[in-house]
This record gives structure tokens, sequence and C-alpha cells, in this order.
């Protein structure tokens, strides 16, 4: 296939600059606004024909904490505390009503269940989640790269 004959194979195109070499395949041919596009909705950089990371893609990923998040788990830890903070409290010093161990054991589970979302919060990764910020280069990194398969 020559440049004359090649086309985007994402918008069936062949109008405008396109990008070749920039993986294992040989008649792949797309254009960067293209490119830019797909690897937005697959949101990894590998090409789906022949599964060899582009050449002319560069991907970085940061964690980024998730205020909300952080937010659900301190208001957790805080009711786990203020929970058991009050059963202590009416187990001690207030008389023995025959309802009493029931409102204890109420307040005790409370505060084992927000500690339990707390730590599953934590341990989970929730609190913070990975971004990632594709770029497209108009070439190959590296020329060597550039040869076809």
């Amino acid at each position: 296939m020559t440049d004359a004959d090649a086309e985007c194979f994402v918008c069936l195109s062949g109008e405008g600059k396109l990008l070749t070499g920039i993986c294992a395949c040989r008649t792949l041919a797309i254009h960067k606004a293209c490119q830019q596009k797909l690897l937005r909705s697959k949101e990894d950089a590998v090409c789906g024909v022949c599964k060899t990371r582009y050449r002319n893609v560069t991907v970085v990923s940061r964690k980024r904490l998730r205020p909300r998040i952080m937010a659900m788990t301190c208001l957790c830890w805080f009711n786990a505390c203020i929970c058991l903070s009050a059963g202590i409290y009416l187990s001690k010093s207030i008389g023995d009503p025959s309802w009493m161990p029931l409102l204890v054991a109420a307040l005790y589970a409370f505060a084992v269940g927000f500690a339990l979302v707390t730590l599953y919060l934590i341990s989970s990764n929730e609190l913070c989640r990975l971004r990632m910020v594709i770029t497209v280069h108009s070439r190959p990194e590296s020329a060597s790269d550039a040869d076809p398969v």
C-alpha cells in the first residue's frame, strides 16, 4: 500500500496527515486526532490488531486523592468513636433497666460496623483514583522502532 492509497482505519478518510509506523502493523495509518479519540475510549496504549504498544504515545499515571471518599472515611471513624463512647458510658453510668443491654449492644454493633466500613475504604484503595494522561505524538519516539514487521 502506498502513502497515496492510505486511509485512516478509524474514520476511513485519506485526507490530512496520516501517522504510520506507530506499531508493528505494516498497513496501519491513522490521524493524530483519531488516535487520541481511540485511546481515550480504550484507556491503554496498545494496538488492537497487533497487540503491541504504540510507539508515538506517552502514558502518565497519577494517583489522586478523592476528597468525598476521604470525608466519608473520617465520618465513619468519627461515628464509630461516638457509638463506642456512648456504649461504654451507658454501660457504666446508668442503672440496669431491662432494655439497657440491647441499647449497648446496638451501639457496639454500630461502632464495629462503622470501623469496618472505614477499614474497607482504606484497604480497598478507594481513597485514591488512578488517573491516566495519554499523549499522542506526531512521530514514533525512536526511528529504529518504526520498522514494520
